[in-house]
């Protein structure tokens, strides 16, 4: 089980325009660094954690993206399908929420339904990463941002 202590401090990633231009810099910031350190064993801020990846959504790049980073922080990524959990049709997306807070320690989605993402943020007591919903992709932004950062220094 997941200790709750961390919900006090749980900060969603639903949409950029929920944070300010000082919260996406440290955003920027942090990236930059967990990058060039990833891989350093006592930089893994995600050693002995868990996220689950729900994709409703198909994806290649953003899928791959997430499994990765997460492996590389120190962490352990579980996908399922999104046939398996089927949100709003097996289960209610609040049940959803409620189970994989007691067993992970990140939710990540990506859906088709942008009232999907803000439910199992509402519902859920660890963070939930949109990873695409028909409203937001709040990763992409953020990524696209880091590139310009990165490749012409100025521009972002």
């Amino acid at each position: 089980m997941i200790s709750k202590s961390a919900a006090s401090t749980k900060k969603d990633l639903i949409t950029l325009l929920n944070y300010s231009e000082d919260q996406i810099e440290r955003l920027m910031t942090l990236a930059t660094d967990l990058k060039r350190k990833r891989l350093v064993d006592e930089n893994a801020v995600f050693k002995n954690k868990t996220a689950v990846l729900i994709f409703e959504k198909p994806s290649l790049r953003t899928h791959i993206s997430f499994e990765t980073a997460i492996y590389e922080l120190g962490g352990h990524p579980i996908s399922i399908p999104s046939t398996m959990v089927q949100m709003g049709k097996r289960e209610t997306v609040k049940d959803v929420a409620k189970n994989l807070e007691r067993m992970v320690h990140c939710i990540i989605a990506r859906t088709y339904l942008h009232e999907t993402i803000v439910e199992l943020a509402t519902h859920s007591s660890v963070p939930v990463i949109n990873a695409l919903s028909d409203k937001h992709h709040p990763c992409q932004a953020l990524a696209f941002a880091l590139t310009l950062r990165e490749h012409r220094p100025g521009a972002g």
